[in-house]
């Protein structure tokens, strides 16, 4: 994809990120998007970074995103808080 292609996907997710969350705040140089009712979902708790951030200021931006909520390394990024386990299914 050319770069000016990338830059209108990454704008246009920043965008819909921040309309749809629940919360948010608004640290220097990005946001944090934030939805108690998809507590482990990355993509509605998320950081986005869409200015200019001075590498010293980064690490804090990521502490910010950190208190969006616990999640385990290995839950799936989709899944509500209020949602039944998948299924393991097995073929044969």
């Amino acid at each position: 994809m050319s770069a000016p292609g990338l830059r209108s996907v990454h704008a246009f997710r920043a965008v819909s990120t921040r309309r749809r969350a629940a919360r948010g705040s608004e640290p220097a140089g990005g946001f944090a998007a934030l939805d108690a009712d998809y507590r482990r979902s990355r993509e509605h708790n998320r950081l986005v970074i869409d200015g200019v951030v001075a590498p010293a200021e980064l690490a804090a931006l990521a502490d910010a995103d950190r208190r969006c909520g616990p999640r385990a390394p290995d839950e799936p990024s989709h899944s509500r808080s209020d949602e039944p386990e998948p299924l393991d299914l097995k073929f044969a």
